[in-house]
């Protein structure tokens, strides 16, 4: 009979192989000492709620996700979405330090259609919004 942990195992493991990555570069993707991660794929060490959140950002899924697999099975190999894969490749080459300043340079219009940087936008006060009439 196979215990939790060894099915917790065996998902990860499925997991990490949908992935495309050694278990080596998944380890240091989600944070977990690689022998932490070999242990818990054999079911000899059960994985803290911590550990299966940080195998579950890395997969795209969650770690009640995980269990509800290790419990009912896996689903079925999807075909990964080009456009999703796009995504997650225009997001994982952001430099968040550059974010500011693309979004100060962002222009953007005002009321009269003027373009202004970002910003440096009139701002409507209660007193210098015109009365209706």
């Amino acid at each position: 009979m196979t215990s939790e942990d060894e099915k917790i195992g065996q998902v990860v493991k499925e997991l990490i192989r949908r992935t495309g990555m050694t278990q080596a570069e998944f380890a240091e993707k989600a944070g977990i000492d690689p022998g932490n991660l070999t242990r818990i794929i054999k079911g000899k060490q059960s994985a803290p709620t911590a550990r299966l959140r940080a195998i579950g950002r890395v997969c795209g899924v969650s770690s009640w996700e995980i269990l509800r697999m290790a419990e009912q099975g896996l689903e079925p190999e999807r075909e990964p979405d080009p456009r999703k894969a796009a995504l997650h490749a225009l997001v994982d080459s952001i430099d968040p330090s550059q974010i500011d300043n693309a979004f100060r340079r962002w222009l953007v219009a005002d009321e009269e259609h003027q373009p202004q940087q970002y910003g440096q936008a009139a701002k409507e006060t209660p007193k210098s919004k015109p009365k209706a009439g």
